[in-house]
């Protein structure tokens, strides 16, 4: 994915958010005589789109997370190594080369990457780009048939 493409993705969903979160754009969205919708076909449309993003850190050669760390030295996981650190996001697949949109905090400082798709499949992701600053990570998987999300 080119600089320019992340660019234009990035401004995108900033831009979307922004919009979404302007109290003018509610009110023409939603009077208060508005007929109740469903986004049952909105779901069965991006869903396959959508995957479970679980990150990793290896916790080297500390103990507990703040004042007083002490170092491991004979840890039953390896010498000054303590259980990995695991985390849970959500991201959306955006084309057919497998660039997966997220948010920057779920990968901030992993290790490893791991991606499950909606059809049970797994594998890993490589990080292509960031922007801390607004919260948003471009992330890659190598995988065949992947579902994108198509507006």
């Amino acid at each position: 994915m080119s600089l320019k493409r992340l660019s234009i993705v990035s401004s995108l969903v900033f831009s979307s958010l922004m919009v979404a979160q302007s109290p003018s754009w509610a009110a023409r969205v939603a009077p208060a005589q508005a007929p109740l919708v469903s986004y049952a076909v909105a779901v069965k449309h991006a869903a396959p789109a959508v995957v479970s993003i679980y990150t990793s850190k290896n916790q080297r050669g500390m103990r507990g997370g703040g004042y007083g760390r002490q170092m491991m030295p004979f840890s039953p996981y390896g010498q000054g190594m303590q259980p990995d650190a695991m985390s849970l996001g959500s991201g959306v697949i955006m084309d057919e080369d497998g660039y997966i949109v997220t948010n920057y905090h779920v990968i901030r400082n992993a290790d490893q990457i791991d991606i499950a798709l909606h059809d049970g499949r797994k594998t890993q992701a490589k990080v292509v780009g960031t922007d801390p600053e607004v919260d948003l990570a471009i992330l890659k998987i190598n995988l065949k048939n992947s579902a994108c999300y198509t507006s």
